[in-house]
């Protein structure tokens, strides 16, 4: 069993993902329709660095199946769940957050495998 198999059975829960994060011109983001995701979600603190070199704390540390993009947003949940201006908008959403860090890591001993990983920003209180 490769490593992505074992990765993938260990994916049980649902978030909603809103990625392509594109600059408004108003220091806002627009992104794509938010779609349901199958992730590992851990809600625990940790130290990281960000692309300028900042250390920053994350709220939550996400094991997604797929690739997702810096400045995106998660909640973890159903779009079920969720008002439609939630769903239009995932700043409305008290629970969701934003990724702050992304990574890709071949699994060993493949080019085609892939684990990931993304650090969601703390809640704002």
């Amino acid at each position: 069993m490769s490593i992505t198999s074992v990765i993938a059975n260990l994916c049980k829960q649902d978030a909603v993902y809103w990625g392509n994060p594109q600059n408004d011109g108003y220091s806002d983001f627009t992104y794509d329709a938010a779609v349901e995701i199958k992730c590992r979600w851990e809600d625990k603190v940790q130290f990281f660095r960000d692309r300028q070199g900042n250390e920053q704390s994350s709220r939550s540390i996400v094991y997604p199946l797929q690739e997702l993009d810096e400045e995106g947003w998660l909640y973890l949940g159903l779009l079920t769940d969720l008002t439609a201006a939630q769903i239009a908008n995932p700043k409305l959403i008290e629970k969701a957050s934003t990724i702050k860090k992304f990574e890709k890591s071949p699994a060993l001993g493949s080019t085609t495998d892939f684990s990931y990983k993304a650090w969601l920003t703390p809640l704002l209180t």
